[in-house]
């Protein structure tokens, strides 16, 4: 038992010490995908989704009045998400500006 035990940590620690990645700040993967391959907002969906999560605890729940929402991706890779307004009385629409490559947040405002 105890030799099975020897034999199965150091097959683990053999097969561990053989995966190592490139660049020592990147967390391996199974594929060994790098962050400099991987767009975290992909596409609108995603935008949008993060979005939200954003907005909810900053306007609340009304932030659902302005449905649905509209993600565009600009030239300079920048997700830019807006509310569409309804025109009923007074109010304005959530925005958010996310970087595309990592996710970043460049910007929260709601109009008037």
């Amino acid at each position: 038992m105890k030799l099975l035990s020897i034999i199965a940590l150091f097959s683990i620690t053999f097969f561990l010490s053989s995966y190592r990645c490139e660049k020592s700040d990147v967390v391996c993967f199974k594929y060994k995908q790098t962050i400099e391959d991987t767009s975290f907002v992909p596409n609108a969906e995603t935008a949008i989704s993060i979005a939200k999560a954003i907005w909810k605890p900053i306007y609340g729940w009304e932030v659902n009045q302005s449905k649905p929402f509209i993600a565009t991706l600009r030239d300079d890779g920048i997700w830019e998400v807006k509310g569409t307004y309804k025109k009923r009385g007074k109010g304005g629409v959530p925005y958010i500006r996310i970087q595309k490559s990592d996710g970043k947040i460049i910007q929260v405002w709601h109009t008037k």
